[in-house]
């Protein structure tokens, strides 16, 4: 594998994985700022919030997101990652049936050709589409939100934002992982599932679309890893 393709390779995983690959990272960039608070409208308010934007309860936003998340098994899934180094635009599906054991395939556009990888619990395959070969690795942790496992420290309302013609409910959320603070914006529909979280300090993007629709993600045949 040629340098420039294990550098967009470890790019991509980093992106699924957010802080839990098990191979080094590219350098991540500075956080963007936190955004500022919307204006004084008070728009509707999913129940654990106050009439307008500000501080809310980040156990209670947690609890309310994991109970939400609990009810979904599958859904597609769109990754966008920026760096200095590397950038890369990606699809798949999530399959949460086996909650110990979350399964998540992609297929990811970057300037070395379409990266394909599926992970199985904790275990990472990739290969370049168009070869026969995966090769096998391991991931520390999938980002909380992919699973519904959140847990804040911090968060505020910001205000109602519009998706794709839906407006959802926009939040700047902080958790901890591996005693790391990480900073993340949410986008959360009236059922209170996450429909996009974006990881300010390394840049990545998910969008959650398609819930509980029928999926099935194979993990690839002994024969033709490595």
């Amino acid at each position: 594998m040629s340098v420039s393709l294990r550098v967009a390779v470890v790019a991509v995983v980093c992106a699924l994985a957010a802080a839990g690959c098990s191979t080094p990272s590219p350098s991540s960039p500075s956080p963007s700022p936190t955004p500022s608070a919307a204006s004084s409208a008070s728009p509707a308010q999913p129940s654990w919030t106050g009439p307008n934007p500000g501080s809310v309860e980040s156990t209670a936003l947690s609890a309310q997101m994991n109970a939400a998340m609990a009810k979904v098994t599958s859904y597609a899934i769109e990754v966008t990652f920026h760096s200095e180094k590397e950038s890369s635009t990606g699809s798949g599906v999530v399959d949460l049936r086996d909650r110990s054991r979350p399964r998540i395939a992609t297929q990811t556009e970057t300037k070395n050709g379409v990266v394909e990888i599926v992970i199985v619990g904790t275990t990472r395959y990739i290969r370049l589409k168009g070869t026969t070969t995966w090769l096998k690795g391991t991931v520390d942790q999938l980002p909380a939100e992919l699973i519904g496992d959140v847990h804040y420290v911090r968060a505020i309302y910001v205000g109602p934002q519009t998706l794709a013609e839906e407006q959802l409910h926009h939040y700047s959320v902080e958790s901890t992982q591996k005693h790391k603070s990480l900073s993340h914006e949410l986008l959360i529909d009236d059922q209170n599932r996450i429909r996009q979280f974006t990881n300010r300090s390394l840049k990545v993007t998910y969008t959650l679309s398609k819930f509980n629709e029928p999926v099935t993600i194979a993990e690839p045949p002994a024969s033709a890893v490595r």
